[in-house]
């Protein structure tokens, strides 16, 4: 995983704290934020967790970073 990058969670962990449909993140500290859990795994936790999930870039989260990276651009060419 790429820190601050959003995935989404294909497949859950063995343990149930994280699962299939969850939106997950990795923060600079190695904190693992969880959006629908509203939490997050602390660093010395992750590795154990993430042991049998599987995840992918989280498309519509790409998205919408796209969006808002042209709409800067755009509004940074009309003023300069």
């Amino acid at each position: 995983m790429i820190c601050n990058v959003h995935y989404l969670i294909t497949k859950g962990s063995d343990c149930k704290t994280l699962i299939k449909g969850d939106h997950v993140y990795l923060e600079e500290n190695g904190d693992l934020i969880c959006i629908e859990g509203r939490g997050w795994l602390e660093k010395e936790n992750v590795e154990s967790v993430m042991k049998s999930v599987e995840y992918e870039l989280d498309a519509e989260w790409r998205q919408r970073e796209i969006d808002k990276c042209q709409k800067r651009l755009k509004w940074l060419m009309e003023i300069l």
